[in-house]
């Protein structure tokens, strides 16, 4: 291979910066922090710093692939649906909403009556503000404002993936595009009427300990309004999680990612207490399976517009009366306590009892 510097007396100035800037390799310098990867290619300049060398020379060598494969500044021609692909099965599995999302971008890349499949084709950097603009209109009229604005989020959370991580683009193109209004959060309260007819319609008896799936689930509502845990928290819950003793479940995976130990009243320590260990899982079922059968029981009772996350509402507007502002969102796992206000959803009669 001719070297650099052997070609640069028969070049011009601006020949041996391109020269360079072209195949000059990384470098790496010891740090008390680590080891210092700095790269130079097509007039990209990064650094970042490192554990060990290894993790250096690692990232070193997939930025400048990254880098080189849009050579001359030239862009590679990726489509959006492309980075749906890559987006779903490498970012969407590490992140706690990844079935939701998973199931999302999967409708995306299908043909249909959605109108995103007009875009699906296109490559990422034909797509602009006004093509989003004109996708958002469409879909209001199909679904919901605020289920509009979830998708817009995933969306542009792939395109920034696009964007900085895969070097597929230059520009997010979803940063100007205007959201649509959301709706008043939902305020459904479960009444007790509507628990025992759930129960029945899931076959449950109360004290006995569940012999099938409807059971459990049957279980898992009624823990949820002790609790205010929600489905994917409880269907996650292992039993070496469960701490009887101290009267507390830890849970690893929750909508935040933040690790929280959720205390336990004595009614629902009797209702894990009641649950066969014939397995790792605590509730024994999926999300998917929980919300299968959830629907088929509501039907069965003869209930409209209930959704298993209503009981997280019941459960904070309860656990308001018991706790402490600070107490009650470090047991529900808000960091911020104005989010409570979401769930809080005392009647005007229910907060003027508390006056007399």
């Amino acid at each position: 291979m001719i070297s650099i510097s052997r070609l640069t007396p028969f070049l011009g100035v601006n020949s041996r910066l391109s020269l360079r800037q072209k195949y000059a390799m990384a470098s790496y310098r010891k740090r008390s922090a680590g080891w210092r990867a700095e790269i130079a290619r097509q007039g990209v300049r990064e650094s970042a710093t490192f554990d060990t060398k290894a993790e250096a020379v690692a990232w070193a060598t997939k930025r400048e692939a990254e880098i080189m494969d849009g050579a001359g500044g030239k862009l590679p021609t990726r489509t959006l649906a492309q980075a749906l692909e890559r987006y779903r099965t490498e970012v969407s599995p590490s992140k706690g909403g990844a079935r939701w999302e998973v199931v999302r971008l999967q409708a995306f890349q299908r043909r249909g009556d959605d109108p995103f499949f007009e875009m699906i084709d296109q490559p990422l950097a034909d797509i602009d503000a006004s093509d989003w603009a004109s996708w958002r209109d469409k879909r209001l009229q199909q679904v919901s404002a605020a289920t509009v604005n979830r998708e817009l989020n995933l969306i542009r959370s792939v395109l920034e993936n696009a964007r900085r991580e895969w070097l597929w683009t230059k520009t997010n193109s979803l940063t100007d595009v205007r959201r649509p209004a959301s709706t008043p959060p939902r305020d459904r309260r479960v009444s007790e009427d509507e628990i025992q007819r759930m129960c029945f319609a899931l076959g449950y008896v109360d004290g006995q300990a569940p012999s099938n799936s409807t059971q459990r689930i049957a279980v898992a509502f009624l823990l949820a309004i002790e609790t205010a845990m929600r489905a994917g928290e409880l269907c996650a819950l292992t039993w070496d999680r469960v701490h009887l003793a101290g009267r507390f479940v830890t849970l690893t995976k929750t909508k935040n990612g933040d690790k929280r130990n959720v205390p336990l009243s004595k009614k629902a320590a009797s209702l894990i207490q009641l649950l066969p260990r014939n397995g790792v899982q605590v509730i024994g079922v999926s999300t998917a399976t929980l919300d299968t059968l959830w629907r088929r029981a509501r039907q069965k009772a003869l209930i409209d517009n209930l959704h298993f996350h209503d009981s997280r509402h019941e459960a904070l507007t309860r656990l308001a009366k018991k706790l402490s502002v600070l107490d009650l969102a470090r047991m529900v796992g808000h960091r911020d306590p104005r989010s409570l206000m979401i769930y809080y959803n005392a009647t005007a009669t229910e907060i003027a009892e508390q006056l007399d």
